[in-house]
């Protein structure tokens, strides 16, 4: 005696494949997103670093003598002098005995204007920003402008970022 069912209650091939094919692309594009999401927070945590590391460097150049900077910045003929940059120094000193006898600790100045954070090399350049606007105010601010940027080009989108301040004269602080 040959007992068939007329209804079987079990899946086709047809159908266990579609369902898997349906589940594999949702799961493509989760992991898609997740990892344009995960990219995009590594890129705004980089760009956070070099803000951070901008500032540092801006606070540094607050603690200089004014005079000395503005001698250096505005009174310079020389137009190329209107910036202090990366490739002013090499590995163990910046600059010639002139350029070091304007900073009040010149041997931090390497590690200042070449900042490595979590093994990522950074250059920084300091650019003097005349202000023609309000010229009263020159002889006490001096606006400068620290570029910070990345140099490994895998690390991430944002390449650089600017913070803007003043050096300012002790004679208002």
């Amino acid at each position: 005696m040959n007992s068939r069912h007329e209804k079987e209650g079990g899946f086709s091939l047809i159908e266990v494949l579609a369902s898997i094919v349906i589940l594999s692309i949702a799961s493509l594009t989760m992991t898609a997103f997740f990892n344009s999401a995960m990219t995009y927070n590594k890129g705004n945590q980089n760009k956070t670093v070099m803000v951070n590391i901008a500032r540092n460097v801006l606070v540094y150049m607050e603690k200089q003598d004014f005079v000395k900077m503005k001698g250096y910045f505005v009174n310079n003929p020389i137009p190329d002098k209107m910036s202090l940059s990366y490739t002013d120094c090499n590995h163990t000193q910046c600059g010639t005995p002139e350029f070091q006898k304007l900073f009040i600790n010149s041997s931090s100045l390497v590690e200042v204007l070449n900042p490595v954070v979590n093994n990522i090399p950074y250059h920084v350049t300091i650019e003097y920003q005349p202000d023609n606007v309000n010229p009263d105010l020159n002889k006490y601010l001096l606006p400068i402008v620290v570029k910070v940027s990345n140099i490994d080009p895998i690390q991430s989108n944002h390449r650089s970022s600017e913070v803007e301040g003043y050096i300012t004269s002790g004679d208002i602080r």
